[in-house]
């Protein structure tokens, strides 16, 4: 885990990177937006209004490939910026890295509001969707590819005592688990065998509360190195 400074949005930076966005996307700029069918024009322009934004991609792939698990970046000074143009701002900084993959089959949206909502009866709902303790997981561990980053903004910190977050090692449970005879046949097993992660009903084709969707996954594999989460493996059985 490090933490780092982000190079600053500058005036000049900011209205060129807005303007570029506003000139692809036009009157459809949504909250969440929406792949882009020209994302690779869409890409270099916003990389050359930024050209800081490159190299930052480009390090925080070198640190992930070196063993890193995570990285904070702070004081990315966001919070001056309108809600729109803010978002407009972390899907720049996303672009950094390739090319944002939507949080969901049906709507698609690339950003997504990590908050509280309103559910109907029977929902399996995802993490983001309450205010209840998280359990260690990996992002988007029911898509047959989940990506290889995923970036969290924090508009607000908790106000409740909570908001604290565990961080855990992938490569350092196989080494813990590689150390006895019962881990590596446990890692063996976790490898081979084909789990069942069942998909959160915001996230299925047809968002039906009575329709369940799986998909089946090793937990550790090559690509991804792991996924886990208890709830969808404990529904998806």
């Amino acid at each position: 885990m490090g933490q780092f400074t982000f190079p600053n949005f500058g005036f000049a930076q900011v209205k060129n990177i807005v303007e570029t966005i506003n000139e692809f996307y036009g009157e459809q700029v949504h909250e969440g937006f929406y792949p882009h069918f020209n994302d690779v024009a869409l890409r270099q322009n916003i990389l050359s209004a930024f050209p800081a934004l490159d190299a930052v991609g480009q390090n925080v792939k070198e640190l992930i490939n070196s063993g890193y698990s995570a990285l904070f970046f702070e004081n990315i000074h966001l919070q001056s910026f309108s809600k729109a143009d803010r978002n407009k701002l972390l899907y720049t900084i996303s672009l950094s890295l390739g090319y944002p993959t939507p949080t969901d089959p049906r709507l698609g949206k690339l950003l997504w509001d990590v908050k509280p909502r309103a559910l109907p009866v029977g929902h399996f709902a995802t993490f983001s969707e309450h205010s209840d303790r998280t359990e260690l997981h990996t992002d988007t561990q029911y898509y047959s590819q989940p990506e290889e980053y995923f970036l969290l903004y924090v508009v607000r910190s908790a106000r409740c005592g909570g908001g604290k977050s565990l961080l855990c090692s992938a490569r350092q449970i196989k080494k813990c688990l590689l150390k006895t005879a019962e881990g590596q046949e446990a890692f063996e097993v976790l490898s081979i065998f084909q789990f069942p992660f069942c998909i959160p009903t915001t996230f299925t084709e047809t968002r039906d509360a009575k329709t369940i969707e799986t998909i089946t996954a090793p937990i550790f594999s090559n690509k991804p190195f792991i996924r886990f989460r208890y709830d969808t493996l404990e529904k998806g059985f």
